[in-house]
């Protein structure tokens, strides 16, 4: 099974620098070497911290901030080699000026004698700027990025499923692999920081994603929904507090529902409702789609104006910023408020091999053991045993 792995990885190493190598580092994104950056940073970390009750927001916080620091990098590093390519791409445009403006006279010449056979001879001809050894820089690294991107991928979904099973005990499936979990591989280094990966690539996906749609965005889209529900309430109020609203539901009710009403009158009462309350409700249901059809409307302006006001680089840079921020911190308080919850039943037999997983991973020991809401009282006298019906 062994030289079948190997061989495995030695194709898709190739394809995946073959790719790279004609995409180029500048057209790729290099988020596989940031999260591997983001977990040698916090293994090196985590061995020389000390012990105390913030420890673990500590480490997320430092993950977080290499892996910015990382990509700030790799932002620049790109920069420098665009510039770079642009360069040699003027010099060897003017290098070729005399050639490309004799090759104009030519097609011109041939044009004004008639001779197609010259001009389709000249007209073909091609002159491409040469990006020189920065286009050979940018095609090695390309190569590498896409490779790495490539490898950190399949291990977060390797690791990722091989924590499931094992923490889940599943047996059949632990028994199939039970010769990739016995290799030393990942005895020695698998076990240890497969979570840590996992945890980085979440990490780096909210940054990511925070700073593309930005905080603007997601603030439009609240906007949009509050004004959906504002117009839902707003319908139900008139509907039934407002007179004139409620004459017009008596005139439904009297006129064009009265014998839908008196069909469906036995059902109504069953079910607790009148007539009356009926023709609001349809009152409220009109009124609520003539609003909508507003909301609808400015809705169709607040993207478009979301999209120019993102057009300035410094309102982009600022909400692109707060979005990261924002979606990072909604995600990992989430999970951080989940790994509190299960660390109060840690001492549960099933949740042994979980355990393992959770302590060898200096990460998601930052979600659990060292979680900072474990020393928030109020979480930690929450009856979750007796919810759960769970002894001890």
């Amino acid at each position: 099974m062994g030289i079948y792995i190997i061989i495995a990885v030695a194709v898709i190493a190739v394809l995946a620098f073959l790719f790279g190598f004609y995409r180029g580092y500048a057209k790729l994104s290099c988020w596989g070497g940031v999260v591997i950056g983001t977990v040698l940073v916090s293994m090196i970390v985590n061995r020389y911290l000390g012990e105390f009750d913030e420890r673990g927001i500590v480490m997320l916080a430092i993950a977080a901030f290499s892996m910015v620091v990382l990509t700030i990098l790799c932002q620049l590093v790109r920069r420098y080699i665009l510039r770079q390519m642009k360069s040699s791409g003027k010099l060897s445009f003017y290098r070729q000026y005399d050639d490309r403006t004799e090759n104009d006279e030519h097609i011109l010449v041939s044009l004004d004698k008639g001779d197609k056979k010259a001009y389709r001879k000249y007209a073909k001809r091609k002159f491409s700027e040469s990006r020189g050894a920065w286009g050979v820089v940018d095609r090695v690294f390309g190569g590498i990025t896409f490779a790495v991107n490539t490898f950190v991928a399949l291990a977060v979904l390797l690791s990722l499923a091989l924590f499931i099973i094992d923490a889940a005990q599943i047996t059949v499936a632990y028994n199939a692999l039970s010769e990739i979990y016995e290799n030393p591989a990942w005895t020695h280094f698998g076990f240890n920081y497969c979570l840590d990966i996992v945890i980085a690539t979440l990490l780096c996906m909210c940054i990511r994603l925070g700073y593309k749609s930005g905080f603007v965005s997601a603030l439009g889209t609240i906007v949009i929904l509050g004004l959906f529900v504002g117009a839902g309430y707003l319908g139900y109020y008139l509907a039934f507090n407002v007179p004139a609203f409620a004459s017009m539901a008596d005139g439904l009710r009297e006129g064009a529902l009265a014998g839908v009403l008196a069909n469906i009158e036995p059902m109504l009462s069953t079910i607790g409702l009148s007539a009356d309350i009926v023709a609001k409700i349809v009152v409220a249901a009109g009124l609520f789609i003539v609003f909508a059809i507003v909301v609808i409307i400015i809705a169709i302006f607040i993207p478009h104006a979301i999209e120019k006001l993102r057009k300035i680089k410094f309102v982009m840079a600022i909400d692109g910023v707060v979005g990261a921020i924002v979606l990072t911190g909604v995600v990992f308080f989430i999970l951080l408020a989940i790994g509190a919850f299960v660390y109060q039943i840690n001492d549960l037999a099933a949740l042994k091999s979980f355990n393992d997983y959770m302590n060898a991973s200096c990460l998601a020991k930052a979600l659990y053991n060292d979680n900072i809401f474990n020393t928030i009282a109020a979480l930690q006298n929450l009856p979750i045993r007796s919810w759960f019906g769970l002894k001890g």
